[in-house]
């Protein structure tokens, strides 16, 4: 029985076809006569809405590397109410594509990152498509990384988009999912498939397009006819399967199933708005704007979640946290203007520039600000001089530096600075941004260098608050860091720190210095059965050894000692966030399932072999 049955009947075969199908990539397609929403598939709907106020969370590569799922659960949380009250018709996107998410070099930290990402977008009660495309001939993506990501997200999700008929096939005997099916078609036949096998939305791909709707009413007329046949005895029930099967027919009533099931999503849409966001509206700030979620929780989530993600580099003599009576001049055109910040299309519901927030914080005496450089120009002599000039006044320098967008090395004109500063003697303590690895090779000139991808609008208060040793530094990396600035390859299907040269490694995956530090003991292994495949438990005591409170990255790795193949040196399969106060201990458990163990072998097949496997 059809849901929507009046309203199919309303509509040509013509309409309903087009209803079901798209030649945009991410897109449903209108209907004349029919007000239908139209929505679009993004990563993070909530930032796509012209001069709509919305909140800067850190980017999702400063996330992963807090190394806190309930981060980036209660971040996307928000993130999800901001879309519905921000975005009509709002429709979040993830993927197993790797280099389209682009997380990190680790697999294991991109599956976590998504698994968490859907689970929040899921409690705001937005919508979320899967996209199944790891566009990747890798074998160990597209059969071990890309498998695991769906696993963990296609239960968060409201659709599922296949990219070949023969993997929903395959994915609909296996799995009771109850949400909607959409399909990728390259071609018409694949179509009427899809539309058989009961996809609710086709999107079809290039010249596919035109003249599909007639086509697609044609097949219908012949599936009447070959009916007709089946039922009068001419073709045996194989033969009228073997047609549906290729596309060769398309029952009316498939189409009107299509119908239903995409009539019943946009309406669920479109009532899935501003009106459906469950939590106090309240604004920040007293401008007449009216709020349309609750905007000082999500700031203080934005501040709170950059407090986790900025990684502590280097810290030379610990100059860190800075002592009151240092006089610092504060340097770096990023630091007042917000140009380096605003990279979306909406307005923050906050700006916290370093160059306001600065005056907040007594324990800084700080002494004055120049720019250093300007965005877009080499050689400005002028505002390095004046830079110089201030520094004459002060025993350390805060320079803000900043890569542009895409970029892996900080602009030639903030390069010039250092090295001018340097000349001069100057202590630099860096505050370094960007959206992915970038080239340190500049630390050796830094007393100190902070790091963060993009955290946010609350990034300011975050690095004043380590700066001044409020909080000690927690941030890991996320990416292996080269000497010569190379950019990582996330399209091997192994992570760089599995093959990476140790003398080419500047700072490696999972590096992250502390103000305070710890030490790890009672290492234990134990399996329920030994020398089976049953679960594997591993635990470990932490003890905070230093004299600050702190919060420490646990992490996982295993090797496999004797493998059939070439296996990993070492693969991260488990990692924990944990805070602790000065001498106190806690003992963190990772279990290890038979999974985490496996390897792909020479017959290209995932097995766990017998033998001894290193943890660390």
């Amino acid at each position: 029985m059809l849901k929507n049955q009046e309203l199919i009947f309303r509509m040509s075969l013509h309409q309903r076809i087009r209803l079901i199908t798209s030649s945009k990539p991410d897109e449903n397609c209108s209907v004349e006569s029919y007000e239908f929403p139209v929505f679009r598939f993004y990563a993070n709907p909530s930032l796509k809405s012209t001069d709509a106020f919305a909140t800067f969370f850190p980017s999702d590569k400063a996330l992963a590397s807090a190394f806190d799922g309930q981060i980036i659960k209660s971040v996307y949380e928000c993130t999800g109410n901001e879309a519905k009250a921000n975005k009509e018709f709002s429709y979040f996107n993830v993927t197993n594509c790797l280099k389209k998410e682009g997380i990190s070099d680790d697999n294991f930290i991109t599956s976590s990152f998504l698994k968490n990402k859907s689970e929040g977008v899921k409690a705001s009660g937005a919508f979320l498509n899967f996209d199944d495309n790891p566009a990747t001939d890798n074998i160990v993506i597209a059969n071990e990384t890309a498998e695991y990501i769906k696993t963990s997200v296609v239960k968060n999700v409201n659709s599922i988009r296949f990219n070949s008929v023969e993997k929903m096939e395959e994915f609909k005997k296996k799995n009771p999912f109850k949400g909607c099916f959409f399909g990728v078609a390259s071609n018409k036949e694949d179509v009427a498939k899809y539309v058989s096998l009961g996809a609710t939305l086709v999107f079809v791909k290039g010249e596919t397009a035109e003249g599909l709707e007639d086509y697609l009413v044609a097949l219908t007329d012949k599936y009447i006819k070959a009916k007709e046949e089946l039922d009068e005895g001419e073709i045996e029930l194989a033969e009228f399967d073997r047609r549906i099967r290729n596309g060769e027919i398309l029952d009316a009533e498939a189409v009107n199933a299509s119908c239903d099931s995409m009539i019943s999503l946009l309406l669920a849409l479109k009532n899935n708005g501003a009106q459906s966001v469950e939590e106090p509206r309240i604004r920040i700030g007293k401008s007449a704007r009216e709020p349309l979620f609750n905007e000082p929780y999500h700031d203080k989530l934005a501040y709170h979640s950059a407090q986790q993600s900025i990684v502590l580099i280097k810290n030379q003599n610990k100059i860190l946290p800075l002592k009151k009576e240092i006089p610092v001049a504060v340097i770096g055109e990023y630091a007042a203007n917000n140009d380096y910040r605003i990279t979306n299309e909406n307005k923050p519901t906050a700006l916290h520039r370093p160059f306001d927030e600065i005056n907040a914080y007594k324990n800084i005496n700080a002494v004055g600000y120049a720019h250093g450089y300007c965005a877009g120009e080499n050689r400005r002599l002028d505002l390095i001089e004046t830079a110089l000039n201030l520094c004459d006044e002060a025993k350390a320098a805060l320079v803000y530096l900043c890569a542009g967008k895409g970029e892996t090395a900080i602009p030639a004109g903030q390069r010039e600075l250092l090295d001018a500063l340097f000349r001069k003697g100057v202590k630099v303590i860096a505050v370094v941004s960007a959206e992915k690895a970038v080239d340190l090779s500049f630390a050796d000139r830094c007393e100190a260098v902070l790091f963060h991808y993009n955290a946010g609008q609350g990034c300011a208060q975050a690095v004043f608050d380590i700066l001044t040793g409020e909080i000690s530094p927690s941030g890991k990396l996320i990416d292996t860091f080269y000497k010569d600035g190379s950019a990582v390859t996330e399209e091997e299907g192994i992570p760089s720190y599995c093959t990476a040269s140790a003398s080419n490694v500047l700072y490696p995956f999972g590096y992250g210095l502390s103000y305070t530090t710890f030490a790890y003991s009672n290492l234990s292994v134990k399996q329920e059965t030994p020398y089976s495949q049953s679960p594997v438990t591993v635990t470990v005591d932490v003890t905070n050894t230093g004299k600050r409170a702190g919060d420490e990255v646990v992490q996982l790795y295993i090797r496999d000692k004797v493998s059939s193949v070439i296996a990993y040196e070492s693969v991260l399969r488990g990692f924990e966030r944990i805070s602790l106060q000065p001498g106190e201990t806690k003992t963190v458990s990772f279990v290890l399932l038979p999974e985490d163990l496996q390897i792909l072998d020479r017959h290209m097949e995932w097995t766990v072999e017998p033998g001894e496997f290193e943890v660390r």
